[in-house]
């Protein structure tokens, strides 16, 4: 279509770093969603939802207010901008990680459950839906501990704004973003991530894969439940370092 073909030539225009937020008034204006600040927001609320837009505006903005023009928005008493938001952290693990259908057997509620349990920041938010899911629908199947296991991976993956994370085969995959994806990670996270990561003593080999990218692999990890214990013993220090850094 036509708006395919410009929101594809917006891409292509703003493909560089720090260019989200013009990207995405791009595809606000393509998809006819109006001013931001104005009533014709139809467009593009419709087709991602009120949430979501939300969601890509703050992303937006957060994404300007540390690039460009990140000495606009620092304070007066020169209180750095923070820093861009963690990109979203892909997880891959060797588990069956769901809602069966015989513990919620509503499709709607279910796909809400998993939207929420998506949607979620930090581990109290999971523990609130934990307590949800308990006082709705009972004590959770090891089905549905996986799954807010796995969530609360994918929290700590983002807390050290790696792309991807996977365990498998009693081992952690973390996988480290490439140096222009993503430069808030070195600049912040990654000696630390390293000091931390050393502490394993033997368990841990950093390696390449053939794509060129680089992965820490955590070894003799029984379960997904340790999996999540060893990410969130590396990422609450790597929060308290990073927070530190961007204060300073």
């Amino acid at each position: 279509t036509k708006g395919a073909r410009q929101r594809l030539k917006a891409v292509e225009e703003f493909s560089e770093l720090g260019s989200g937020f013009s990207l995405a008034m791009r595809d606000l204006d393509i998809r006819g969603a109006g001013s931001l600040l104005g009533s014709e927001q139809s467009g593009f609320i419709n087709d991602v939802g009120y949430e979501t837009y939300q969601r890509i505006l703050s992303e937006a903005v957060q994404e300007l207010r540390a690039g460009e023009y990140s000495e606009a928005f620092e304070g007066e008493d020169g209180e750095k901008a923070p820093l861009p938001p963690a990109p979203d952290t892909a997880v891959d693990v060797e588990a069956d990680a769901l809602l069966p259908k015989g513990y919620v057997s509503n499709n709607t509620e279910r796909l809400n459950l998993y939207r929420r349990i998506s949607d979620a920041t930090d581990a109290e938010t999971l523990d609130a839906l934990r307590e949800e899911l308990e006082d709705r629908f009972g004590a959770l199947p090891p089905e549905g501990e996986q799954l807010l296991e796995a969530s609360a991976l994918r929290l700590h993956g983002q807390q050290l704004r790696l792309p991807k994370v996977v365990f498998k085969n009693e081992r952690l995959f973390l996988y480290l973003p490439g140096e222009e994806d993503d430069p808030a990670f070195y600049e912040h996270v990654f000696h630390q991530l390293l000091e931390r990561l050393a502490t394993l003593d033997q368990r841990y080999v950093m390696k390449d894969t053939a794509d060129g990218t680089t992965r820490a692999i955590v070894q003799d990890v029984p379960s997904l439940e340790e999996a999540t214990f060893v990410a969130e013993g590396l990422a609450t220090e790597e929060a308290e370092e990073e927070t530190e850094a961007v204060a300073a």
